[in-house]
């Protein structure tokens, strides 16, 4: 039901009720905002610091592939990051520069 809910979802709301049953995504959506950029992070960042948390956790088992699927991805984040603080720099736009996605474990 949901996943029929979600390919038929043409605008934010639409998305963010199809994901409502699931809790983790739920969190997600409520901690980006309304999608207009009220939240402290956009959906995107949030998104990317739930990523970043998942292959954080790949880690923890040993004799795994996922570990060096997680180094690539957390790889790739922080050169996103660098390019982040890069542009703000750039853009002499200072204010947001530590806007950028930390993975931390929680």
């Amino acid at each position: 039901e949901g996943v029929i809910a979600l390919t038929n979802a043409t605008e934010y709301e639409q998305v963010r009720a199809a994901v409502s049953f699931h809790p983790t995504y739920q969190r997600l959506f409520d901690e980006s905002g309304d999608g207009a950029g009220d939240g402290e992070f956009g959906l995107d960042s949030v998104f990317f610091r739930q990523e970043a948390k998942l292959n954080l956790r790949a880690f923890a088992d040993q004799y795994s592939y996922a570990n060096f699927y997680a180094y690539v991805r957390l790889k790739e984040q922080e050169v996103r990051n660098i390019v982040w603080i890069a542009e703000c720099i750039a853009q002499d736009n200072k204010e947001r520069i530590n806007n950028y996605v930390t993975p931390s474990f929680d």
